[in-house]
């Protein structure tokens, strides 16, 4: 076989972490398995990320010098002291968040429409293509730079690695986490980039025979695992392949006023084609802030451990697409100072889906089209010509009285003297989008539910 005919699938899968990944470690050959938990939270947000890059490479070796155990940081409760400790001592720069959020705005304007339900991971993409991005040189490491916010593959990874710490999150109320691992086939894989991959993004390192039906069972297993198996992915493999990379992200949390299980109502959504469908909406009345313009109006639902939901009706004169196909139009969204407080009448729709998109061409039309050539140049993470082949990504979203398993944008609850006069309608029972962000403004969630 030519060497233009061997392919090395470089994955990336983005799914739930379980509360007892806490202090679990991995090895090349083993790895302990997690004990069970309850799920605090029924409401549950799963990711699946998969990003295949195909190599040819000059020479295989075995790699037993890469053996990596990985510690994951030592779990904090809820307790806003200790938050404040941690952010303090890995601080995450403004404008890396910005580049962060960036970046999902405009992944999401490509991907979002008004046909049929969404639920995308602008972070868990960005995550998986920053750890593909360290192992870039050149042209190609330019155009992850370039995409990713302008930071190049040390200070991307310490970034990345200061952001994890303070969204990561494992205590009563919430769960936040990311994971990585890397599956490596007698490849020719450089220890730097395992290094760097272990030491930033906490990823643990497996050598297997891709030749061996085993091999898939375990990455399976491993990603089933991460989910508290929410997601039991069917991995495929090339035995020819040399590298794979499974990443995996987490995240549950419980509203802070929850819906009353006796409000929730059977009702009627409209579509975008005026189809009725009936499905439960979930009902309260609330004190919020909000933001009310001519083509949307937008509020929030608070999620404990300062995690929030927002939701964005179009107005009638509007749409999902329109709003959604705007990256400046979203960024100003999340960006602004609500414009309103009072009485917010909610009526939310329970959710429960899963989508899937196909990212290389929306990448490329972001301008990462080097790394999906032959000619790319991946150098330092692996001796011989490699390129990406594909990029994929299913999620699966949960939404319920109890909480929603993601993160979201923080609401900003005004206290006064004077009595509120203004009040915003969420009547979601015709097509919307929604976003989960952390406390500190990184969009996780971004998505759009069009039919129940």
């Amino acid at each position: 076989m030519s060497y233009q005919k061997k392919s090395l699938k470089l994955l990336q899968a983005l799914t739930n972490i379980q509360d007892s990944v806490i202090d679990e470690s991995y090895s090349i050959t083993n790895k302990k398995k997690y004990r069970k938990r309850l799920v605090i939270s029924i409401a549950a947000i799963l990711a699946l990320v998969i990003t295949s890059i195909s190599f040819i490479p000059r020479f295989t070796r075995e790699n037993n010098g890469l053996q990596m155990k990985i510690t994951y940081p030592a779990a904090y409760a809820f307790d806003s002291e200790e938050q404040f400790s941690v952010s303090n001592q890995y601080p995450v720069k403004d404008d890396f968040i910005t580049s962060v959020n960036q970046f999902s705005y405009l992944t999401a304007s490509k991907l979002l429409n008004e046909k049929e339900n969404l639920n995308y991971s602008p972070l868990s993409l960005y995550y998986a293509l920053a750890v593909a991005s360290t192992g870039a040189d050149g042209e190609t490491a330019k155009q992850f730079q370039q995409l990713l916010g302008g930071y190049d593959s040390k200070d991307l990874s310490i970034a990345c690695n200061h952001l994890y710490r303070q969204l990561y999150r494992d205590n009563n109320v919430s769960t936040v986490k990311i994971a990585n691992s890397l599956w490596i086939n007698q490849s020719n894989v450089k220890q730097s980039f395992v290094t760097n991959a272990a030491h930033n993004f906490y990823s643990s390192c497996h050598v297997m025979d891709y030749s061996d039906p085993s091999t898939s069972k375990a990455m399976s297993q491993w990603v089933s695992e991460q989910t508290d198996s929410h997601l039991k992915p069917t991995i495929s493999l090339d035995p020819d392949q040399l590298l794979s990379i499974l990443n995996t992200i987490s995240f549950q949390g419980q509203w802070i006023d929850r819906f009353e299980k006796d409000q929730t109502k059977e009702g009627l959504f409209t579509t975008s084609q005026d189809q009725k469908i009936s499905c439960d909406f979930m009902n309260r009345i609330n004190q919020s802030s909000f933001t009310k313009t001519d083509q949307y109006t937008a509020a929030s639902l608070s999620l404990k451990d300062s995690y929030s939901m927002t939701f964005i009706l179009p107005s009638s004169s509007s749409s999902v697409k329109e709003i959604a196909s705007s990256p400046e139009l979203l960024q100003s969204i999340f960006s602004q100072e609500p414009t309103g407080y009072g009485k917010v009448t909610w009526k939310v729709p329970k959710m429960d889906f899963s989508s899937s998109f196909k990212l290389n061409d929306s990448l490329k039309e972001l301008g990462l089209s080097s790394a999906f050539l032959p000619s790319a140049n991946f150098s330092n993470m692996i001796e011989g010509p490699s390129w990406i082949g594909t990029v994929n990504q299913n999620t699966r979203i949960t939404l319920d009285e109890e909480g929603v398993t993601a993160s979201a944008f923080t609401q900003i609850d005004y206290n006064g003297s004077a009595m509120p006069t203004d009040e915003a309608k969420m009547i979601l029972d015709r097509p919307f989008l929604y976003a989960i962000t952390s406390g500190n403004g990184c969009v996780l969630f971004i998505g759009c539910y069009n039919r129940p």
